[in-house]
């Protein structure tokens, strides 16, 4: 199934439609123990993206949020200089991500997607032009790397793995009473991951990228928002590990954000639960 345009395109009509799937989700995660964890805290600190227990022991999630950290400054300092110094930053990013560079003809298409990402208010509709130039000439899973980074409060990854743990949360929410319902903003299309015999969650098509990867990337990002506006505004769901050192994440926030939450859904998304 393709997602649909909702109408209008913009956040608030998004969440409008998607609040009661968004307080299920943030219940689901911290009520059900998955992977033998519970809570959105134990996922989020379950993070782990290279080596295990990071360099010099530092912790694995904490490697993740310094390196957004690292990588946010980088790309909103290089905006106002030079394609090829743009591009440089942004193949910083791929390499982190293990993946393949892009030339330097591809910097004027990113530059103009992270000029919409920029500019987007929760009211105002997005334009179909606006959510063309989120097809920056690669895959969604890749591009979207650089447009979290560009903005870790706003915007998601949109891999594999994060896409395959909203399909899993879907497909639990349809099971529990809920069959199918907005299933046409919700059932979310995931990336193809490179690994021997995977296949994506049963009844969720694939994507690469084109018009279908950059509205599933929008509307996964305005979810995970509200996910992570649900956590912050109720202690029951504790705190993340980085209310304990709020200077050292600086520019990102140290309270539950959507770079938090996607973190989390990058491990519950390893396979199937």
């Amino acid at each position: 199934m393709a997602l649909s345009e909702i109408s209008p395109f913009c956040y608030q009509e998004y969440v409008r439609r998607t609040q009661r799937f968004a307080s299920w989700t943030a219940s689901f995660v911290q009520n059900s123990s998955i992977y033998g964890r519970a809570g959105w805290v134990a996922q989020f600190r379950s993070y782990t993206y290279s080596r295990p227990g990071g360099s010099s022991g530092t912790p694995p999630w904490q490697e993740g949020v310094l390196k957004r950290a690292e990588f946010h400054k980088k790309l909103v300092r290089t905006l106002a200089g030079g394609n090829g110094v743009m591009i440089g930053t942004v193949n910083e990013i791929m390499k982190w991500g293990g993946l393949e560079p892009y030339p330097l003809s591809f910097a004027g298409d990113i530059r103009e997607a992270l000029h919409v990402l920029q500019h987007e208010t929760k009211s105002s509709p997005w334009t179909p032009e606006d959510l063309a130039n989120l097809d920056a000439g690669g895959t969604i899973a890749s591009l979207s790397k650089v447009y979290e980074m560009f903005d870790p409060h706003k915007w998601t990854i949109y891999d594999s793995r994060v896409a395959t743990a909203l399909a899993c949360l879907v497909r639990h929410f349809w099971t529990g009473n809920n069959k199918e319902v907005d299933s046409d903003i919700l059932c979310f299309p995931v990336p193809r991951r490179h690994k021997v015999g995977w296949r994506p969650p049963q009844g969720f098509p694939t994507v690469r990228g084109g018009h279908q990867g950059s509205k599933a990337f929008v509307y996964a990002s305005w979810l995970l928002r509200q996910v992570a506006e649900i956590l912050r505004n109720n202690p029951k769901y504790g705190a993340p590990p980085t209310m304990g050192q709020p200077r050292a994440y600086s520019p990102l926030d140290a309270n539950w954000q959507v770079y938090h939450v996607e973190m989390a859904l990058w491990m519950l998304g390893d396979k199937e639960f």
